[in-house]
């Protein structure tokens, strides 16, 4: 889950943290995404991108409830005979740079 999940401007709130450690923007976005994942990788793809630790011996379990879960949500298509997971995203994409604090000669 994103740190800007619940937030109403997440591309200006990244582009303020960013700004506020130092950063200059170049460009900061965000857009929709949508991704058909076949439903046999979704668990892996899910445990992956969790932004929490799964115990090893939970991560089966875990993964089966994000498929039974998308299958309940509806979000499964069927894409050439292969049953997909449907997925729509808002995500943050962006370029920033740090200015390198200038030379300075050692003091001896």
């Amino acid at each position: 889950m994103s740190p800007f999940h619940d937030s109403e401007s997440p591309a200006q709130d990244l582009e303020e943290l960013l700004t506020k450690i130092g950063f200059q923007s170049v460009y900061v976005t965000m857009e929709r995404q949508e991704f058909l994942i076949p439903m046999e990788d979704l668990p892996e793809f899910v445990v992956v991108q969790t932004p929490f630790d799964i115990p090893p011996e939970f991560e089966e379990k875990f993964g089966q409830a994000c498929v039974d879960t998308a299958r309940t949500l509806k979000l499964n298509r069927f894409v050439d005979g292969q049953e997909c997971c449907y997925l729509q995203l808002q995500l943050l994409f962006g370029h920033q740079r740090k200015p390198i604090a200038s030379a300075q000669k050692p003091v001896f």
